[in-house]
């Protein structure tokens, strides 16, 4: 038999059980004394108090301490030239947090965080190899000049082949194709010969609903520092590495080095 969850019953077990322990050790050991490192996390403010809920004394930091609006719908909007535009559907990850069907079958999660948030997503073409990702909530997105290239390389003497699937969205050049999911959004990949290369911005590949390995594409607001994060992810496989980034204090390979 399926385990019914009552939401209403657990808020209130919540705070009755706050209310009976106001001062309890238990409390404080677990806000202050739970090493971020047990859990493969940093002192990064994405990562504080990012560990697994493990009891009704932390439910309000971990849960309701960070907003997030990460892409996880995408439709197609216009197009100009090499450059993309789709309308996509933001969530609060750290509320809805799917989980396999046979999992929630027999122990069903409460999903909050439903109301989408409308959010822009523009890819652009800036040689067969090259593309940029650029990202708001809200429908315009400004002139943004990237650091990461220090002149102007566009090249205008090529073109994009653009498909559309029930599922996908598909982009391709003479180098490069990127397969876009609709939903469950992420993006791979692929060579010329579509061979996987990579995966960027979509969910963690941990299904377990009470963790969260990696941030998908989007924005985390820090309610205590009143701050928004961009983040994105990308899959990294055996045998990889991520070089230098700027770092000097350390090895040259950074994988496995918190950040």
């Amino acid at each position: 038999m399926p385990v019914e969850v009552n939401f209403i019953k657990v808020i209130l077990y919540l705070i009755k059980e706050r209310l009976k322990h106001p001062f309890s050790f238990k409390k404080r050991m677990f806000e202050y004394s739970e090493p971020n490192i047990i859990y493969g996390y940093t002192d990064h403010p994405l990562d504080e108090f990012g560990g697994p809920l493990l009891d009704t004394y932390n439910f309000f930091k971990k849960y309701l301490s960070k907003k997030a609006f990460v892409i996880r719908e995408a439709k197609f909007n216009k197009r100009r030239n090499n450059i993309f535009d789709f309308d996509c559907n933001g969530y609060n990850i750290y509320m809805f947090r799917p989980i396999p069907k046979e999992v929630e079958d027999e122990f069903p999660y409460p999903k909050l965080g439903r109301k989408p948030k409308k959010m822009t997503l523009r890819i652009i073409f800036l040689q067969p190899g090259i593309y940029r990702v650029l990202c708001v909530i809200g429908d315009e997105i400004p002139q943004h000049d990237t650091e990461m290239i220090n002149k102007d390389i566009t090249n205008d003497t090529f073109s994009v082949e653009f498909l559309e699937e029930k599922k996908y969205f598909w982009l391709k050049t003479s180098k490069l194709t990127l397969k876009l999911y609709k939903n469950d959004f992420k993006i791979k990949i692929l060579d010329k010969n579509e061979k996987l290369i990579t995966e960027s911005s979509g969910k963690s590949k941990n299904d377990f609903a009470s963790t969260l390995d990696s941030f998908p594409l989007g924005f985390i607001r820090v309610k205590k520092l009143k701050r928004f994060y961009g983040t994105e992810s990308f899959v990294l496989y055996p045998g990889e590495a991520v070089y230098g980034l700027g770092e000097q204090f350390s090895s040259f390979n950074k994988i496995g080095i918190p950040r």
